[in-house]
This record gives structure tokens, C-alpha cells and sequence, in this order.
């Protein structure tokens, strides 16, 4: 008895010592009395052929099935894609850290030279005061004592005065 594969697969399985195959949609000849056999078996023949209408509408579903498979590869290659950016991402991210971290700590650096140095200024600053007033105070005690120097020169230097009361002055 001629039976047609109503599948989209090919068969193949032996009964009775037999071999048998199938092509998808396809015939297969097989004895009557393992026909019963083949059905209780569970084998997907009938003795009529699949409608070209239902191979068809199998097709399209299957072309359908496979697209949609085929947009999920697609979408899970993009997923891939993009968790393998976001690691990328993530590894940038430590290292931009790393470096901001780094940053950070030489400003604080430069913070606690800036705050020495400023002390330091101002200690200096300081100390020119200091040494401006004492300059001035003995500038002006340079200048008093050449002072009085010049008085007792002039002193020193000039002729003895009479007296009022008639005395003269003594030759030396």
C-alpha cells in the first residue's frame, strides 16, 4: 500500500526486517498487514497525500518560525554587542576613576603646599616688617647721632667766646 509522509521531515525506521525512508511530503510503499503497525507506532503516514494548500500553509509558517528565529539571533547579537560595550564602559569607568582619584590627590597635595607656602609668606612678610622698623628706628638713630656728632664738631672747632663779665679768652 503506498503511504504519503504528512510531515516536513523525512522518515526512515525499519518493521518486519524492512527498512523504509521517506522524503518530507513524500510516498513509501508499504505491505498491507504492517500498515496497522506503522499507525499504532506512531509514524505520521496516511494514505492520502498532505494538500499542496497545507504544505503551503506549513511553509509560510515555518518561514515565519524562522524569521522570527532569526530576528531573536539578530536581537540577542545586539544584546551581546552591547553588554560587551558596557563592560568596556565599566573597565573605562575604573580607570577614569583611577585617574580623577589620583587628580584628587594631588590637589589636595598642592592644597596643603599652597596653605605651607602662604604661612610661609606670611612669616616672611612679617619678618620685612620687622626688619623695616627696626631699619627706620636705626636710620633715625644713625641720624640723631650724626647729629650730635656734627654738634660736638662744631663744638670742638670753634673759637672760645668771651665772656660778658670781661674775661678774655685763653690762647692756646
Amino acid at each position: 500500500m503506498r503511504l504519503f509522509n504528512q510531515t516536513k521531515n523525512s522518515l526512515s525506521w525499519s518493521m518486519g526486517g524492512v527498512a523504509y525512508s521517506c522524503e518530507p511530503w513524500g510516498a513509501v510503499e508499504v505491505s498491507d498487514e504492517l500498515v496497522d503497525i506503522a499507525r499504532r507506532r506512531g509514524l505520521p503516514l496516511d494514505v492520502a497525500p498532505v494538500a499542496p494548500e497545507a504544505r503551503a500553509k506549513q511553509r509560510i509558517s515555518d518561514e515565519q518560525e524562522a524569521s522570527k528565529e532569526n530576528a531573536t539571533i539578530a536581537l540577542k547579537g545586539k544584546l551581546d554587542d552591547a553588554v560587551a560595550a558596557l563592560e568596556a564602559a565599566k573597565g573605562e569607568l575604573g580607570s577614569v576613576q583611577v585617574a580623577l582619584s589620583e587628580a584628587r590627590n594631588q590637589l589636595r597635595l598642592s592644597g596643603e603646599e599652597n596653605a605651607r607656602l602662604q604661612t610661609q609668606v606670611g612669616s616672611l612678610l612679617a619678618d620685612k616688617e620687622a626688619a623695616e622698623q627696626l631699619l627706620a628706628h636705626e636710620s633715625a638713630r644713625a641720624t640723631d647721632a650724626e647729629a650730635r656728632a656734627i654738634r660736638a664738631e662744631a663744638l670742638v672747632t670753634e673759637p672760645p667766646r668771651a665772656s660778658a663779665k670781661g674775661k678774655s679768652a685763653r690762647a692756646d
